[in-house]
């Protein structure tokens, strides 16, 4: 399997998502200081209103999130300096 075969698969494990979605190549690779591993960033775009993604992530997705939400960049924009240091750093990277 290949990454972008990987990312879908696992889309659809945990949002329930698995088509309509453009990948883009990795925005970043964040390693962690104490474990090495190491975060990979993408864009995942689509056309899908966010109720349809949450109508899909109720119907499909397992229970590893207990909620989905959708915000507005600006609502975000103000609070990344509390988010970990690799979603501030996907934040920004995607910032407008």
């Amino acid at each position: 399997m290949n990454l972008p075969e990987q990312l879908l698969a696992e889309l659809d494990e945990e949002v329930g998502l698995s088509h309509d979605v453009i990948l883009t190549d990795p925005l970043l690779a964040c390693e962690h200081d104490t474990t090495h591993i190491i975060d990979l960033g993408f864009a995942i775009r689509t056309e899908l209103s966010f109720d349809a993604i949450r109508a899909g992530w109720q119907a499909k997705a397992n229970d590893e999130y207990d909620a989905l939400e959708c915000h507005a960049w600006h609502e975000i924009a103000p609070l990344t300096s509390q988010v970990l240091p690799t979603t501030r750093a996907l934040l920004e990277r995607l910032a407008p």
